[in-house]
């Protein structure tokens, strides 16, 4: 897996979606989907859009001015199906290492 450093713009960050058995969740009848992010050293959640990709795939891209901090997000999805479910989805941590020094 390659490292992260600070300041990177333009990552894209793919969260699979997966039930309990690991099987992909079709999310073609999602309302709506976004992920909920602690950032590392914050006390405050921040909600990052997504774009859903087929067939279970939340994707966010981190934009030019918006750079990753070092330290470990946190990052939650949170779900609104058609079926009636409307919450977070698991947990997943991205590490974030310190920009290398030349």
């Amino acid at each position: 897996m390659a490292k992260i450093y600070e300041t990177t713009t333009g990552l894209v960050i793919d969260v699979p979606i997966v039930d309990g058995a690991g099987q992909d969740v079709d999310l073609s009848s999602a309302i709506s989907a976004a992920l909920n992010v602690l950032p590392p050293g914050e006390a405050d959640e921040v909600t990052w859009p997504v774009t859903i990709e087929s067939p279970n795939i939340l994707r966010h891209v981190v934009l030019e001015g918006a750079p990753l901090a070092p330290g470990t997000y946190r990052i939650q999805p949170h779900l609104v199906l058609s079926s009636g479910f409307n919450g977070p989805w698991g947990v997943v941590h991205l590490p974030v290492e310190y920009k290398q020094r030349r």
